[in-house]
C-alpha cells in the first residue's frame, strides 16, 4: 500500500497545474510519465483511473472518476 509523508497532503494548487508545491516537481513529472506509458497499453482512462483511486486512498482523500481520459490525466 502505498503511503505517503503527510505533508504531502493536497492543498489548493498554487501553480494552475494542480500540481501542489509541497511534492518535488521532479517526482511529480517520475509519476506522471510512468503512468503516461503504461496507459499506452490498454484503456488510458482505466489505467488513470487506477492511479487516482490509490493515490487518493494513499492520502485519505475521496476519489472521483473522470468523466474522460484526459479529464482523467
Amino acid at each position: 500500500m502505498l503511503r505517503f509523508d503527510k505533508r504531502w497532503r493536497r492543498s489548493p494548487p498554487t501553480n494552475g497545474k494542480f500540481i501542489n508545491a509541497l511534492i518535488p516537481p521532479e517526482a511529480v513529472e517520475d509519476y506522471l510519465s510512468l503512468i503516461r506509458r503504461l496507459s499506452l497499453q490498454g484503456d488510458k482512462k482505466h489505467i488513470f483511473e487506477v492511479f487516482k483511486q490509490t493515490f487518493s486512498a494513499a492520502c485519505g482523500e475521496a476519489y472521483y472518476s473522470s468523466t474522460s481520459a484526459g479529464w482523467a490525466e
